[in-house]
Parts: C-alpha cells; sequence; structure tokens
C-alpha cells in the first residue's frame, strides 16, 4: 500500500482507517488459534521476525559486497533479496521452535544440525555414566551451545543466554501480573485456567494470566526433552547474530580506514601545490 494511501487514510478518513483495524483485528483473531491464551508466544515469534530479517540483510550484505570487491561477482538486487527473504523465513522457523521451546515445549526445536553433531563429536554434550537421552545415545549430559569443554568453564552460557532469558521472563511476568488484575475482564476473556473445571474461583493474581508465562523455562536448552536439539539452535541463531554485528564492526572500521587513507593521499597531494604556490614571485610588482 502507497504511503499516500496511508495518509490519505489517517488524516482525511480516519474512519475508515479505524475500522479497518478493527476488521484486521479480528480477523487475526479468528485466523489464529489461541491468540489470546498463547499471547506471549506469539508476541515473542513477531518480535523476533524482523530481527532475524535486519540480521540477515546485514550478514549477507557484507558478504555480497565483499564477494563485489574482491572478486567482481556482484549478486546484490532482486538475488540478494530473494536470499535475505528465504534465509529469513528458515531462520525465523528456527527461532520459533526456540520459542516454543523457552514456554516449555523444548521438543519443537527444529534442531537443524543436530543430526550431523550426534555423528561427531559434540561440543556441548559430554559424556557421564548411566542415563540415556531421548537421541538414543547413552550418558548424554547437555551443557549448552558456548560451553568450553577443554576448560570445563560455561559461564557465557551464564551471560549470552540464562541473563537475558531470566530477563525476558521477569518482563512477561510483569505483564501478566498486570493483566490478572483486571478483575472481570481477566476472568472471562484475558485469564485461562490449566482446568476448566475451576476457572471461576481462580486467583489469577497468584498463578499467573496466561497458561504461557506459568511454563517459562530459561534454561529450556539443558533439557533432555530437547536432545540437544534447542542448543543447537540457539547457537545457530546467536551465530547469525554475532555474525552480523561482526558485519557492522568491520564495516564501519573499513570505513574509517578509507577515509582516513583517502585524507592522508588529498593531503600528500596538495603539499607539493602549496610549496609551489610559495616560491612564486609576486606579479603585481612594479619596476621603476
Amino acid at each position: 500500500m502507497s504511503w499516500h494511501i496511508v495518509h490519505k487514510h489517517v488524516c482525511y478518513k480516519p474512519v475508515r482507517f479505524w475500522w479497518s483495524v478493527v476488521v484486521y483485528t479480528l480477523a487475526i483473531f479468528m485466523a489464529v488459534p489461541n491468540l489470546v491464551e498463547n499471547f506471549p508466544i506469539y508476541d515473542a515469534m513477531v518480535t523476533l521476525l524482523p530481527v532475524n530479517f535486519l540480521a540477515l540483510g546485514v550478514a549477507v550484505g557484507g558478504i555480497a559486497s565483499a564477494l563485489k570487491r574482491s572478486s567482481g561477482i556482484d549478486i546484490r538486487g532482486r538475488i540478494l533479496e530473494i536470499i535475505v527473504v528465504v534465509q529469513t523465513l528458515l531462520l525465523t522457523g528456527v527461532s520459533s521452535g526456540l520459542v516454543r521451546g523457552y514456554f516449555g515445549e523444548p521438543s519443537q526445536c527444529w534442531g537443524v544440525f543436530a543430526a550431523a553433531h550426534n555423528n561427531n563429536a559434540p561440543s556441548f554434550m559430554e559424556g557421564e555414566e548411566g542415563g540415556s537421552t531421548n537421541n538414543g545415545e547413552a550418558g548424554l549430559a547437555l551443557t549448552g551451545p558456548f560451553h568450553l569443554s577443554f576448560l570445563d568453564i560455561s559461564f557465557l552460557n551464564t551471560i549470552l543466554i540464562d541473563i537475558p532469558l531470566k530477563q525476558i521472563q521477569l518482563w512477561y511476568l510483569k505483564w501478566d501480573f498486570i493483566l490478572s488484575k483486571l478483575g472481570p475482564v481477566s476472568r472471562r476473556f484475558l485469564c485461562t485456567s490449566t482446568n476448566p473445571d475451576n476457572d471461576g474461583i481462580v486467583d489469577y493474581s497468584t498463578i499467573g494470566c496466561s497458561p504461557s508465562t506459568r511454563t517459562i523455562n530459561p534454561q529450556f536448552y539443558l533439557e533432555e526433552e530437547g536432545a540437544g536439539k534447542c542448543g543447537m539452535d540457539i547457537g545457530l541463531v546467536m551465530g547469525v547474530w554475532f555474525a552480523a554485528l561482526g558485519v557492522l564492526c568491520v564495516g564501519n572500521l573499513y570505513r574509517q580506514f578509507r577515509g582516513a587513507r583517502r585524507n592522508h593521499h588529498a593531503a600528500n597531494n596538495n603539499a607539493p601545490a602549496a610549496h609551489h604556490r610559495r616560491g612564486r614571485r609576486p606579479h603585481h610588482a612594479h619596476q621603476e
């Protein structure tokens, strides 16, 4: 939709705009199953979509620029757009599985590289005596995607995964607590009980409004139910994000270096001209 059409409807025909908002909102509620009940899940999925798009756009765009400078092959344009869109859809599918795992369903993780990982030496699944996991391998204890096995250090998992996920949990619990305090609106429209027989006498301010927030597990990637798939997917998604940050940093440094080199060459080219001007005799001197 053109920006001029949006501007016309918002500024000159606001009634049509708000009716459109109502109609599309109702259509979304009817099309998406259990939207109110699982609103935190859908909220997290939708939030990660633009994040994945921006990260892949930066990373793939940086690779395309480097490829053009190094070999002269230019894939920018429609080809690059198609690549970014397809990869965004795939990465959003992976991140959506992680969201489901975060909200209590670690079996929903895709485990993109889990099959290849299980056939090779594991990097974040350490062997232990006894026990077994869902992947059929005995004695595997999940330690996370950023566990340094050669040093037996897992603080990177704490810094990069546990702390952010716990802060996100507090964010959802805060809003869940606010929605549970709306009295009849909470009981009739917003909150859902895990036991339908006791729905009328449940105190949502104590147990929470949404069933999804009650099952949040910030360390879901360590659950045996996921068999290491969630940890592998976290490593993949965060690897793309870190790659985008790396491309931004390298691009910024390269632009600064190129600007400094350009200024240096300009200064060197201007120096002989300035010396030549200083050595010339003035033309306005008159002979007596």
